[in-house]
């Protein structure tokens, strides 16, 4: 599949050509109208993160194992394209990784490659190729650290555009992940309390913040099931904010969501801290589960946060 990087226009055959892919991927039948619906609207929205370019979405890093599993973990561009990588690995003198690397467009996977690192071939290169949509992608691990590097380009009306990334996506063993806890005295209630308007694209705020350890509290309520919701039933159970060890972010608001109940949809949060500095969150998985998101502040605890049925730009 081949497709101009000015191309004006996209040639009906590559979107059949994509839902093909997705649906064999997907094991779920794409229609070509539904895939070039839904990337057309994708690109025709600004990026929610345009000084950032990418968000990792990843579980909870309260909640990584002390062992093997990784994933699933996201790289993600401008809601567009996205790389997800999960897999096993296996500590010892004879250490391995075995997994896999799945490239979405528009959240349906589109592409997927074995992965296998171990000490004679700790690293290896992907190109992967969708049309609207490449990818070079070297995934590697050294030092028990599982790290993804390389470039996404998808195609807009206006052109070609391109996103580079370099993401220390997990550390196991000793190095893995793991949530830090405030030293003796320094005591901070459970949960921190925001109001706000309960519905689909609303937002809440704080007056004390978020701050590390503490959980978010909606109108006095601590499940936000019924509050913060999108389409399709969406929705957020809970946030939290947490200090972390890791090589290159000092926080992370973990938030246990589910995506809407379709197979284009998403879920969009977006978070502002005490700097006025946003961070996002895109949810796609109808699934419960936990997501964070990694950052560094100067002044981390969260002031106000909005929810919406698509991106939050702008704010």
């Amino acid at each position: 599949m081949t497709l101009s990087h000015t191309a004006p226009e996209i040639p009906y055959s590559q979107w059949e050509r994509l839902a093909e892919l997705a649906s064999v991927q997907e094991g779920a039948r794409v229609t070509a109208d539904h895939f070039r619906d839904a990337y057309l609207e994708a690109v025709e929205r600004p990026s929610d993160h345009p000084h950032r370019g990418l968000i990792v979405c990843a579980p909870s890093l309260q909640e990584l194992p002390t062992g093997a599993f990784a994933g699933p973990l996201e790289v993600d561009v401008a809601g567009i394209a996205s790389l997800v990588f999960e897999g096993t690995y296996v500590d010892g003198d004879d250490w391995y990784f075995d997994g896999e690397v799945k490239l979405k467009v528009v959240g349906l996977v589109v592409w997927t490659a074995t992965v296998h690192l171990s000490l004679a071939n700790p690293s290896l290169n992907f190109r992967a190729r969708a049309g609207v949509v490449e990818a070079d992608i070297t995934v590697g691990l050294a030092d028990s650290c599982l790290r993804a590097s390389g470039r996404i380009g998808y195609w807009t009306s206006s052109g070609w555009k391109e996103a580079k990334f370099d993401e220390i996506l997990q550390c196991f063993g000793s190095r893995t992940v793991r949530g830090i806890h405030l030293g003796a005295g320094a005591e901070v209630s459970e949960f921190a309390d925001f109001t706000g308007t309960c519905g689909e694209n609303q937002g809440a705020t704080s007056a004390t913040g978020l701050k590390v350890n503490q959980k978010v509290r909606v109108n006095g309520e601590a499940d936000l099931s019924s509050c913060v919701v999108g389409n399709n039933e969406a929705c957020v159970y809970g946030i939290q904010l947490s200090r972390i060890s890791h090589p290159l972010y000092s926080y992370s608001i973990s938030v246990d969501a589910q995506g809407p109940r379709n197979a284009f949809g998403s879920f969009y949060l977006a978070f502002k801290d005490q700097t006025g500095d946003v961070y996002h969150l895109r949810v796609f998985d109808s699934r419960r589960n936990t997501h964070s998101v990694m950052f560094n502040s100067s002044n981390a605890p969260l002031t106000e946060f909005k929810w919406s049925n698509k991106g939050i730009k702008n704010w």
